[in-house]
């Protein structure tokens, strides 16, 4: 769970469980990674090989991770953060189709 501070804008990882808990805590500026990104952006990131990503921040904190998904938290129209889920195999297609914003 990686949450926005609203005073900095900076990215925190707030809670994680499994291959995650290596990034408890470090911060990141407004925007930078893919927290960064999709609280910025409001939108979800998927992938099958989070390695490839050049806006990942710590590649070497996920062990054998590679697909991973983030969406954005939100509430009363205030984003709050995002929200990650990894594994070793790739997501099924109909992640990619889910992860696409809804039309407006």
């Amino acid at each position: 769970l990686a949450m926005r501070d609203p005073a900095t804008g900076e990215t925190e990882v707030e809670m994680a469980h499994g291959v995650f808990v290596d990034a408890l805590r470090p911060r990141l500026p407004p925007g930078e990674g893919v927290s960064g990104h999709v609280i910025a952006s409001g939108e979800a990131y998927v992938t099958a090989d989070i390695r490839a990503e050049p806006r990942f921040a710590w590649p070497e904190r996920l062990a054998d991770i590679r697909a991973v998904a983030c969406v954005p938290l939100a509430a009363q129209g205030v984003m709050l953060g995002a929200l990650w889920a990894g594994r070793q195999a790739e997501f099924e297609s109909r992640w990619d189709a889910a992860a696409r914003p809804a039309s407006r």
